[in-house]
């Protein structure tokens, strides 16, 4: 019902979009051309059939083979002076077989000369990098699949409102207000749900059996009766369970958050710097009542998110034939001593990287290189900090090497990513065929290595091949 709701929702909507005549006033804005008639709403996307063959059969449900369709459905409209969109993907939820609906964006944005505003639900980009950022911070991302998706289908819009200032020949300042806040989403069971996830949903498990019991023990001499007592206990544990999980709620005012990016040329080196004011993302997780159990007992996880203040910096340029990409920034809390068991320390991250286009134009080598590094942390090298762990960085490199063939319509590539800290790995080959720029057949691989708590270790038993088709319009 939601789903057909949602679609409704977007029909709706473009047919609004549909006869909006083109804005005639030039006062505030001149446009490069213009029309008395009424602008056409443009529709795009796509529909991908994929084919999905796991390693383990835990992975996709209850078979090894797992099948969805996915249909992505972008629509714009543009006059003189309002632009509107809306995207919305249509796929299926983490492995149940229903579909789910979610809307990538839907936006209003209003030219005003230097100045443009921008306002509902966006998805954007902060940052030089190439996929990896250290500076991108506006969306959540949404991570029930790990990093088995593309960039795009992780990505979160978020309600925001926008301002885009042109100031004359210096730069591009970019204003942006959040309301509300919106963690990252992982997946809560199976095999995409990460290790610590899963430590926690053991403990807490193992805590509620042991309530159970407790408090079984304990109704019994008042009751008087076996089955009674069993059933009074089952009826108070099944509401508990509805419960385990207790979290801070973040669509509230008090969660706002906003940042600032100026970017500018100087010479051949395109950079820029920012700053934020938000949440990290990441949940602070406190497991509480989960040992010396009795009837009095609360098992439970608190879940919440530290306030922190961010700056950064970030530059491109092409030095030899080399795109060169830079970003690094710092994010603090309050904990700047780093020595507050329940805050999380502040971090430092940056990113480096470069790609190159080998000579005859065959093939592409992009290379990047992403850290992040706990401050302070021989302060929170103390068991029930929570930034207590056995590496207080992840350094990760990043390669892909890709080559187009058959006048480019026969794509080649590899993928790789190593965490030194972990010695953890993920690969992702593909071979990729596309007729006109309207369809793509693919054939992929995902495979993750490592230690059961390793960044992509974890993920031993989502080892997978996939085989996809894609159909623009």
């Amino acid at each position: 019902m939601k789903t057909i709701l949602r679609t409704l929702a977007l029909a709706a909507y473009a047919a609004l979009l549909a006869p909006l005549p083109a804005a005639a006033d030039d006062s505030f804005y001149t446009a490069e051309s213009s029309s008395d008639t009424a602008a056409a709403v443009e529709v795009s996307g796509s529909v991908t059939g994929i084919a999905q063959y796991f390693a383990s059969p835990d992975s996709s449900g209850d078979s090894e083979w797992f099948a969805r369709t996915e249909m992505e459905v972008d629509l714009a409209w543009k006059g003189e002076l309002v632009e509107l969109a809306a995207g919305i993907t249509m796929e299926p939820e983490p492995f149940p077989d229903d579909i789910g609906a979610r809307f990538d964006e839907a936006y209003a944005r209003l030219y005003l000369g230097a100045l443009d505003l921008q306002a509902g639900w966006i998805s954007q980009e902060w940052g030089k990098g190439d996929s990896a950022h250290a500076v991108d911070v506006l969306n959540a991302s949404d991570l029930r699949w790990f990093i088995d998706r593309e960039d795009r289908s992780q990505r979160i819009p978020e309600l925001m409102l926008k301002a885009n200032v042109t100031i004359g020949g210096m730069g591009k300042l970019e204003l942006a207000y959040l309301p509300f806040f919106t963690p990252d989403e992982y997946a809560t069971s199976g095999a995409w749900a990460p290790w610590e996830a899963r430590q926690n949903q053991a403990a807490l498990s193992a805590a509620m059996t042991a309530w159970s019991t407790a408090y079984y023990t304990a109704i019994l001499p008042t009751v008087g009766d076996n089955t009674i007592a069993g059933l009074l206990t089952e009826k108070e544990a099944t509401a508990r369970q509805s419960n385990l999980e207790r979290k801070v709620d973040t669509r509230a005012l008090e969660y706002g958050q906003g940042g600032l990016r100026f970017t500018t040329t100087t010479g051949p080196v395109d950079w820029g710097f920012m700053g934020f004011a938000g949440y990290l993302r990441d949940p602070i997780v406190q497991l509480v009542d989960v040992t010396g159990i009795s009837a009095a007992s609360d098992p439970h996880a608190e879940i919440s998110y530290e306030r922190a203040y961010m700056a950064g910096a970030e530059a491109a340029a092409v030095l030899a034939g080399f795109n060169l990409r830079a970003e690094g920034a710092v994010r603090l809390t309050k904990d700047l001593a780093g020595d507050d068991p329940v805050v999380k320390n502040g971090t430092a991250g940056w990113v480096l990287g470069f790609d190159r286009d080998l000579p005859l134009g065959v093939l592409n080598v992009n290379v990047q290189g992403k850290g992040e590094y706990v401050l302070m942390p021989a302060e929170a090298d103390t068991a029930g900090d929570v930034d207590y762990a056995e590496h207080y960085s992840s350094t990760m490199l990043i390669a892909r090497a890709e080559g187009k063939l058959l006048n480019e319509t026969l794509a080649v590539s590899m993928t790789g990513i190593w965490e030194f800290e972990s010695a953890s790995y993920a690969l992702r080959p593909q071979v990729a065929w596309t007729w006109r720029d309207i369809a793509t057949l693919a054939l992929s691989g995902r495979l993750y290595a490592g230690d059961e708590d390793s960044l992509f270790g974890q993920f031993d038993d989502s080892d997978s091949v996939q085989l996809s088709l894609e159909i623009k319009y």
